[in-house]
């Protein structure tokens, strides 16, 4: 293990690449998250505050397998809702930097902090995101379409904040400055650890995981890293799309509460807090004995099997309220 001190200027103004492991939570932050974010930069550009930093925690990374010609690459275990919501941030002070002719700043964050100018594909991103969080980061990133999802509220909320902060006196300069310069992490790099280990450890550490968190990081870690985004596709997010909330985004607690009714099927009680410790005790040691080596794999043999027990189970019990949920088959 090795840690380093770093700012958001020594993170993304790299040679590397950050991804988000397709095991990862979504983007999950809201606006109370993204007030805290601001108010902690704006804190900074306050006069007693000149000479300060905020620390804004550790970021977990394990290094990628280096090939040639290739961006190296960090794969973001812990810190990934931060570094999105940095990114996006700098999206939002960008638009308002291009309103205001400051080209420097525009300039700058873009060959600097969001895109790798002389790469080509997805190589280009300096950030990474997981793959249905990508299209809406990548959207704000590019400025070619509209964002979606969560990613969307938060170009939103920095864009006003923003322009309040600029009609106050706010300097466009002293707020890139804080954000790039001002906010110090500590990185954990790593190396020769499996990323799957060093997720599910988190939850035992005081990183909030949910039990549907750890089940799906143990399904896709047994799935080649090549055909994860094809298993997500057609297995994976069928699955979860029938337990998406209202404003979009997954239902975690319904899902836990599924995947301990499906473990319950064969008549044996599971109390909510022990569904993936009692999933990986039943199926580990298959999937341990079957490497997956394509898509008829047992991962994606068993992302089916919950599927077609899905389709038998009409109404759920939710473990925090008293009540019931009719899934939309």
């Amino acid at each position: 293990m090795k840690a380093s001190d770093a700012t958001l200027q020594t993170t993304l103004n790299t040679a590397y690449q950050y991804v988000i492991p397709v095991f990862q939570r979504y983007y999950s932050w809201k606006e109370k998250d993204w007030q805290q974010l601001w108010n902690d930069v704006v804190e900074l550009l306050e006069p007693e505050n000149k000479d300060r930093n905020h620390f804004m925690g550790a970021l977990v990374l394990v290094p990628g397998e280096n090939m040639p010609k290739q961006v190296p690459t960090y794969y973001v275990i812990d810190g990934q809702q931060r570094l999105v919501t940095l990114s996006v941030f700098l999206c939002a002070l960008r638009v308002l930097a291009t309103k205001a002719g400051t080209t420097q700043i525009v300039q700058e964050i873009t060959d600097s902090y969001l895109l790798h100018p002389h790469r080509q594909g997805f190589q280009r991103f300096r950030v990474y995101p997981r793959q249905r969080d990508r299209d809406a980061y990548l959207h704000a990133v590019l400025q070619d379409g509209v964002p979606q999802a969560g990613i969307t509220g938060a170009l939103e909320f920095f864009i006003n904040r923003i322009e309040e902060a600029i009609a106050e006196g706010v300097s466009l300069f002293d707020l890139y400055n804080a954000i790039t310069s001002r906010l110090d992490f500590v990185h954990i790099t790593l190396k020769g650890e499996n990323p799957y280990g060093i997720f599910k450890s988190l939850n035992s550490t005081g990183v909030e995981l949910s039990e549907a968190d750890l089940i799906r990081n143990f399904f896709f870690m047994g799935v080649p890293t090549a055909e994860q985004d094809d298993f997500d596709d057609t297995l994976w997010a069928p699955l979860e799309n029938k337990f998406s909330m209202d404003g979009g985004g997954l239902d975690g607690t319904l899902f836990s509460e599924f995947l301990r009714h499906f473990l319950m099927s064969d008549g044996q009680y599971v109390s909510p807090k022990s569904t993936f410790q009692e999933f990986e005790a039943t199926y580990r040691d298959r999937l341990d004995a079957r490497q997956l080596a394509n898509t008829e794999g047992f991962s994606c043999l068993l992302a089916t099997q919950l599927r077609t027990t899905l389709s038998l189970i009409l109404i759920l019990f939710t473990s925090s309220e008293d009540s019931r949920r009719t899934i939309d088959l």
